[in-house]
C-alpha cells in the first residue's frame, strides 16, 4: 500500500503513518474509520486484538513523534488498539496504544490528510418520515386528527423541499414546493354527510379521492369513463363533491403541476365486504390503466379509508386541504407520511400514503419485480375474477414509483383473499435467519421458507407502515 504526503511516497507500514488510515477486521473485510473514536469504539468489542503472523511484536513499528504523557491508570485501560504493518504484507498487530495520544496523532494528521467527519454520517437525515395513530376505545375524534398532524409537522426535516438552500437546488430555480407529505385516515362520514346525500347504511358505500386535469374537456372525459366502469359493475354514483383546498400555500413547482380534486361516492346495492372491494377494484383498474396520471389518478377508492396527499411540505398540508380542520373530521385512526424523493422526481401522484402503505426506504429490486410481475401476468388466475383475471392485470405500472408499485402489487394480493399482514409478509419477507444463515423450525419460518420458494422478494431498505381499515401495523424488510 503506498500514499503520497508533501510530494514524498513511502509505505503505509511506515513509522508514523498509522495517522492516514485506520482500518478494523470484521469477519474477513475491512472497515475504515473515520475517527479515532470510532476506531476505539470498535477495537473495544474485540477485546483481543489477533495477529495474522504469530505473536503480537514486543514493540510497534507505528511510533508517532509525539511525547509521552502520563495517565490514569483506568482511562482506557486494557483497551487493544490495532496497528498496520509487516514487511511484504497487511498485518495486524496488538499494542497498548493511548487513546490521548492517538486522537492527538489524529489531529495533526488532520492538517495533511482529508479526514471524512463522522458528523456527516450522524447528521444525514435524508430519509421518510412515517407514522401511525389509533384509538379504538374510544369513539372518532378529531382531537386524534390534530394529533396526527402535528406528528406529521414535526417530521418535516425528513422530507426534502426545493427550498434553494443548496446548488442542486438553485439549478432547479429552488422554491418551497415539497417532495410530498399526506394522511390516510379514516372515512370522516359526519363530514361529507353534510353534504352529499347519503344512505343511513354505509356499509355497501365508498369514496374516492380524485387527481384530475385541470382541462375541463379531460376532466369530464376521465370522469365520464369513470362513471360508466363504476357503473357496469352496478354501482350507483351518489354524487361529487369538490375538495376545498388552499392553493396559495403551494411552492412554483407543486402551484404548476396541482391537479383538480374531486370526491365521487359511489354505492352498491348488494355487494358488501371482500365482494365491494374487489368491484372496485375492478372498475378503478379498467379506466386508471387507460388513462395517464395526468388525466387521472385515483388516492384512493375504498368503503373504510380515505388519503389527502399532495406535493407539499408537511407544515403545509393542513393549510392546503380545508376538510383536515374541519372539526367533524373525525377519525380512530391514521397513517401519515412525509417523502424524501429518491429514485423519481417528485409529483402529486406519487405523494404518499399510498392506498395501502407509507414506505420509508427504496425498493432496490424493483426493476427484477416489476419485470418479473409483468412477463407472469398472462398465467395470473384466481377464482374472485375468473374470465375477468386480464382486467386488471398487469397490476404495476410505470408511471409508479418502486413504493407505488408496491402498493399496487400488495392490493392485487388482498384482492385474491389475502390479508394485508400476510400480503406484505410474502412480498417484504422480514430477517429470519440468524447470522450464520440458519434457519428455525417454528411456523413463521416455514411460512418465510416456503413463500420464498414462489415469490421474489422486495427488498428495500424498507420500514412499511400499513393500513386497510381493519388492520393497521408496521413491518421492517430484511
Amino acid at each position: 500500500l503506498k500514499y503520497s504526503s508533501n510530494g514524498s511516497e513511502g509505505d503505509l507500514h511506515s513509522p508514523g503513518r498509522l495517522d492516514q488510515a485506520l482500518l478494523l477486521p470484521f469477519s474477513s473485510f475491512f472497515i475504515p474509520c473515520s475517527s479515532m473514536e470510532g476506531f476505539v469504539a470498535a477495537s473495544s468489542r474485540i477485546h483481543q486484538a489477533p495477529t495474522l503472523r504469530g505473536a503480537a511484536p514486543q514493540a510497534s513499528p507505528f511510533q508517532h513523534p509525539v511525547s509521552e504523557e502520563a495517565e490514569p491508570a483506568n482511562a482506557n485501560s486494557g483497551m487493544s488498539a490495532l496497528a498496520l504493518g509487516a514487511a511484504g504484507g497487511l498485518t495486524l498487530a496488538a499494542g497498548n496504544r493511548r487513546t490521548r495520544r492517538a486522537v492527538r496523532a489524529l489531529a495533526k494528521a488532520k492538517g495533511k490528510w482529508d479526514v471524512y467527519p463522522a458528523e456527516k454520517v450522524t447528521g444525514e437525515k435524508d430519509a421518510c418520515g412515517v407514522g401511525m395513530i389509533a384509538n379504538m376505545d374510544k369513539e372518532p375524534s378529531h382531537e386524534l386528527l390534530e394529533v396526527c398532524l402535528r406528528a406529521l409537522a414535526c417530521m418535516e426535516h425528513r422530507g426534502a423541499c426545493s427550498s434553494g438552500m443548496d446548488s442542486n437546488i438553485q439549478m432547479c430555480g429552488g422554491d418551497d414546493s415539497g417532495d410530498g407529505a399526506g394522511v390516510m385516515t379514516q372515512i370522516p362520514w359526519e363530514l361529507f354527510s353534510a353534504e352529499v346525500n347519503l344512505p343511513e347504511d354505509k356499509s355497501n358505500c365508498a369514496v374516492g379521492m380524485l387527481f384530475l386535469s385541470k382541462d375541463t374537456k379531460l376532466r369530464i372525459d376521465a370522469k365520464t369513463k369513470l362513471e360508466k366502469s363504476l357503473i357496469a359493475e352496478g354501482f350507483d354514483i351518489l354524487g361529487y363533491r369538490i375538495v376545498p383546498v388552499d392553493s396559495s400555500c403551494l411552492g412554483h413547482n407543486s402551484s404548476q403541476t396541482e391537479p383538480w380534486m374531486e370526491q365521487i361516492f359511489v354505492s352498491h346495492p348488494t355487494a358488501t365486504g371482500m365482494e365491494l372491494d374487489s368491484l372496485l377494484y375492478i372498475a378503478r383498474k379498467r379506466v386508471e390503466d387507460n388513462l395517464s396520471y395526468d388525466s387521472l389518478y385515483v388516492a384512493s377508492l375504498h368503503p373504510k379509508t380515505i388519503v389527502y396527499k399532495g406535493m407539499l411540505k408537511s407544515t403545509a398540508l393542513l393549510q392546503y386541504y380545508r376538510d383536515l380542520q374541519d372539526p367533524r373530521y373525525k377519525v380512530q385512526y391514521a397513517l401519515w407520511h412525509r417523502r424524501f424523493s429518491t429514485n423519481t422526481m417528485p409529483r402529486w401522484p406519487l405523494a404518499q400514503p399510498f392506498r395501502f402503505l407509507g414506505h420509508n426506504g427504496e425498493i432496490n429490486t424493483i426493476q427484477g419485480n416489476y419485470n418479473w410481475t409483468n412477463a407472469r401476468s398472462g398465467s395470473f388466475e384466481h377464482p374472485n375474477f375468473g374470465y375477468r383475471m386480464q382486467e386488471v392485470l398487469p397490476p404495476c405500472r410505470s408511471e409508479n414509483s418502486d413504493s407505488g408499485n408496491l402498493d399496487c402489487y400488495v392490493e392485487l394480493m388482498l384482492r385474491c383473499n389475502r390479508e394485508l399482514p400476510e400480503s406484505l409478509m410474502v412480498v417484504v419477507p422480514e430477517a429470519y435467519k440468524d447470522a450464520k444463515g440458519n434457519v428455525g423450525d417454528d411456523q413463521t419460518t416455514q411460512f418465510y421458507e416456503y413463500w420464498g420458494a414462489l415469490q421474489e422478494p422486495w427488498d428495500g431498505p424498507a420500514l412499511i407502515a400499513f393500513c386497510d381499515g381493519e388492520y393497521m401495523g408496521a413491518t421492517l424488510d430484511r
